[in-house]
C-alpha cells in the first residue's frame, strides 16, 4: 500500500483527503499501530488501484 502510494505520487494526506478519513489514520494504519476495519481499508485501497483478495490457505488436490 505504502509503495503504490508513493509510486503514485500521493501524500498521506492527500490519500486521506480522498478517503475522508484523517491523515493520521493513514499514518497509524501504513506504520502498523492500528488495524482498519474492513470498510476503511477498502476506502483506502479504492483510490490506489488496489484490491483486496481473499483466497483459501488450503492446498488444492482434490479434498
Amino acid at each position: 500500500m505504502i509503495e503504490t502510494r508513493n509510486a503514485l505520487g500521493i501524500s498521506q494526506r492527500e490519500l486521506a483527503a480522498i478517503c475522508g478519513i484523517p491523515q493520521s489514520s493513514v499514518a497509524r494504519i501504513e506504520s502498523f499501530k492500528t488495524m482498519p476495519n474492513l470498510a476503511t481499508l477498502l476506502k483506502i485501497l479504492q483510490p490506489l488501484g488496489l484490491k483486496l483478495t481473499v483466497s483459501s490457505s488450503k492446498q488444492s488436490g482434490g479434498r
